[in-house]
């Protein structure tokens, strides 16, 4: 799902003396009350859509609704606004590509393009409606590309959708979609997770990162990755760790991120992925063409993790497709890598800029974004050709979105 509210219990908690989700504070002190159940509790990016999910458990959607992307009726005149959608109330939301997701508590409500499986069910075709299956227990999902990957309260980590580079997790590659949940018995006590493009993070109680699926550009942030793809768990950590140096495309097994303090904090994007240690330095590895590892040359792919410069106190962090976003303790929002479109620069950007201030919560979508303030209004900014930023405005620089009853 968005990692909003995991950002804004970070953000509550402040700086490098974040403590572990379980003992910071409620989310209630991160935003004002709640009068009217219009602030945004959750917020999710795909390609060309977006979806939120208000105070009030109201689901509202805008964008490109091509696919069914959207679950409601629409037309290119309110692709730019966001829109109730009629008789669905959630608690929080995930959208990548043309897919939708609003969870209840107790079902999955899905949309969208069912291509490789991806609302976990089959056959492909398209649901231009939202429609609910039973998934209890379920605490956070996140999707980007063909797989979904999702934890459950008991901190297991569930795939779903293409797995042909190794995106299950479980050691194999099948040519078919797994199209119903399949849990990766590799991994437990995992607190959090996030989905790449071909490659998913998980994040273990103990500050240990895992990844897996497809490593073209060094994604999986390790030299090591096994050429084997054995299944055999390790009994410390629960999860297969790297000990070749055979260099592969992919890992179908989990392999360990090559990281020496502990993560607090993770994100996945395109073809790059993002580490918080806990002294709050923000770690970037993987394609750098637009600069969204931080680093100037733009030629380069890092195999292994390298420190993003001018970052510190950083709580959550964001990756989308080219680009990186950063949240610090104090609300201040950092932004680099990136085109014209997300930064008003005319070329890419390697080193961080800070683009708002009073920040809560961030989500990094394909090619758009979004910022809530922490007082609860949504302010999004990025590519706009279909008005998936949620107002006529293209690019730069963010702009509120507004919710009309």
């Amino acid at each position: 799902m968005s990692r909003l509210l995991l950002a804004l219990l970070l953000a509550a908690c402040g700086g490098s003396d974040a403590q572990p989700l379980e003992s910071v504070a409620p989310l209630s002190s991160a935003l004002p009350s709640d009068t009217d159940g219009m602030r945004v509790v959750s917020i999710a990016a795909g390609e060309q859509h977006s979806i939120a999910v208000l105070g009030d458990g109201s689901v509202w959607t805008w964008g490109n609704g091509s696919g069914g992307a959207l679950g409601r009726e629409s037309t290119i005149d309110d692709y730019s606004i966001p829109v109730h959608v009629p008789g669905l109330t959630g608690l929080w939301a995930d959208a990548r590509t043309d897919r939708s997701y609003v969870y209840d508590g107790e079902n999955l409500w899905t949309a969208g393009y069912n291509h490789d499986g991806g609302l976990g069910y089959g056959p492909t075709g398209e649901e231009p409606i939202f429609t609910s299956r039973p998934f209890s227990g379920l605490a956070q999902l996140d999707a980007f590309g063909g797989h979904i990957v999702a934890r459950k309260a008991d901190s297991t980590v569930w795939v779903w959708g293409d797995g042909r580079s190794g995106q299950l997790g479980n050691g194999t590659t099948p040519s078919v979609p797994q199209v119903e949940p399949l849990q990766v018995e590799l991994l437990e006590r995992i607190t959090t997770v996030s989905a790449g493009s071909g490659f998913s993070l998980a994040l273990q109680d103990d500050g240990r990162l895992w990844a897996w699926g497809q490593n073209n550009y060094g994604t999986l942030g390790t030299t090591g990755i096994s050429s084997s793809v054995s299944t055999t768990r390790t009994s410390e950590s629960g999860a297969v760790s790297s000990s070749s140096a055979v260099a592969r495309m992919f890992s179908a097994v989990p392999v360990a991120v090559m990281l020496d303090e502990p993560v607090m904090a993770m994100a996945g994007g395109g073809e790059h992925a993002l580490a918080v240690l806990r002294d709050s330095t923000v770690w970037a590895w993987g394609r750098n063409q637009n600069g969204e590892v931080g680093q100037p040359d733009q030629s380069e792919t890092f195999l292994e993790p390298v420190q993003v410069p001018m970052l510190s106190g950083i709580v959550a962090v964001e990756a989308g497709s080219g680009y990186s976003l950063a949240l610090q303790s104090d609300g201040t929002l950092w932004m680099w890598g990136g085109t014209s479109g997300m930064h008003g620069y005319d070329g890419p950007l390697h080193r961080p800029r800070r683009i708002l201030r009073d920040v809560a919560a961030i989500e990094g979508g394909t090619t758009h974004a979004f910022a809530v303030k922490r007082d609860g209004t949504l302010y999004g900014w990025g590519l706009a050709d279909v008005g998936q930023v949620g107002a006529d405005t293209e690019g730069w620089p963010p702009v509120p979105v507004r919710f009309d009853r």
